[in-house]
């Protein structure tokens, strides 16, 4: 049996060298370390715990890495300070949050993110996010999996955009990045949820063009879309 549990999804997209934690009760309310307070003092509660649960997950994932655990402050670009010989990521959407670490010396770059099936305001978001050709696949879809479809365009695209910044620190635009979608199934074939592989191109002027090409691997279930994006050392 298919394992769609938020964990389960995160093992299926996740490279073998990566290791990945999803948040439990307990670290929604963990406390914040020296250098991380002062990126939510004036947030309200929601933000909070979200940074509180994403930092939380990620000393997990460092400890059972066997790297250093300790503060993980933000740069000047709100990136989080990984210990120098680690490549990591943190993702949190609504009632969601992971974290995802690896040695550098076995990834390049390493990208995750969730997102809930995008719903009401789809349409207007999708404007911002898709590209032409994008938007046709999504319109192509059943309308039942259209929420689905949009979600996966969102978070592929975001997990794609932070395994590159840390290489490149330049900052792009959605539609500056386009997703190969046209072999992508949603409902796959013995389990009726999507698992797979997605290439894209980012545009030749930017400098991710110029890295070799970032794996994105996404899962979806009942009403969570994870993607994750890495490069092999």
């Amino acid at each position: 049996m298919v394992d769609l549990s938020p964990a389960g999804l995160l093992a299926r997209v996740l490279p073998a060298p990566a290791i990945g934690i999803v948040a439990d009760p307990a670290d929604w309310e963990a406390a914040l370390l020296a250098g991380e307070v002062e990126m939510v003092a004036r947030a309200v509660d929601r933000r909070r715990r979200e940074v509180a649960a994403g930092r939380s997950c990620a000393r997990r994932a460092l400890a059972r890495l066997g790297a250093e655990a300790g503060p993980l402050p933000p740069d000047p670009d709100r990136v989080p300070r990984w210990p120098a010989d680690v490549v990591g990521s943190i993702t949190h959407t609504a009632g969601f949050c992971a974290a995802a670490v690896a040695w550098r010396r076995e990834l390049r770059a390493l990208g995750l993110d969730a997102e809930r099936p995008i719903g009401s305001s789809r349409g207007e978001i999708m404007r911002l996010v898709a590209t032409p050709t994008e938007a046709a696949w999504l319109a192509r879809l059943p309308e039942q999996r259209q929420a689905t479809g949009s979600a996966l365009v969102f978070s592929a695209k975001e997990a794609l955009y932070k395994a590159q910044f840390p290489l490149t620190r330049e900052f792009l635009d959605f539609t500056d990045v386009e997703l190969q979608l046209d072999r992508v199934q949603l409902d796959r074939a013995g389990d009726g949820h999507g698992c797979g592989e997605l290439s894209a191109e980012f545009r030749p002027d930017k400098a991710a063009a110029r890295l070799p090409p970032l794996v994105a691997r996404f899962a979806v279930g009942d009403d969570l879309v994870v993607t994750a994006a890495h490069l092999l050392a």
